[in-house]
């Protein structure tokens, strides 16, 4: 069982963006700007005053506003990883996550195997668009079985070599 994140301390930046310092120790700045366009309750968090009333909650289970809106470290964690940048070494760990082969990952991500391969350079800046399709193949099973085809060792056409 993996402990929940709790907060240390939270302070409010330019940008409806929070900078949280979590227990353990490592600082991540979490951009609020699409729960407070698409969340109307948390509408009022537009107001550059109303935001910096923010302050921890609960132990470090969340954060609070003075209006009386909260939001727990839990949701602050996953958007903050949601929100994190990829390379191509998080590539690789998806694809071995998944035990896919180099085709198989590609024929998955709808692009050539030469494309996939380029993606798992370790210092490339992966696009959102790839880390959102990687994600959600991983995270939602029936998707990921729905456009799932094995590939079959040896030649084309199914025929395993006889080396």
């Amino acid at each position: 069982m993996t402990d929940l994140p709790t907060i240390a301390n939270v302070e409010p930046m330019p940008g409806k963006r929070l900078l949280i310092r979590w227990r353990d120790d490592h600082e991540t700045l979490v951009d609020l700007t699409g729960v407070i366009a698409d969340f109307k309750l948390f509408s009022s968090l537009a107001d550059p005053a109303e935001f910096a009333t923010v302050t921890v909650a609960g132990y470090g289970s969340g954060v609070t506003w003075a209006c009386g809106l909260d939001y727990s470290a839990d949701s602050l964690h996953q958007l903050a990883e949601d929100q994190r940048g990829w390379t191509g070494t998080d590539v690789a760990r998806w694809q071995d996550h998944l035990g896919l082969s180099n085709q198989e990952a590609a024929d998955l991500l709808g692009v050539a195997l030469s494309t996939f391969k380029s993606l798992r350079v370790p210092t490339r800046s992966i696009s959102a668009s790839v880390k959102i399709a990687c994600r959600a193949l991983e995270t939602d099973r029936s998707l990921f079985q729905a456009h799932y085809r094995p590939r079959v060792t040896g030649r084309p056409g199914g025929r395993a070599s006889a080396h």
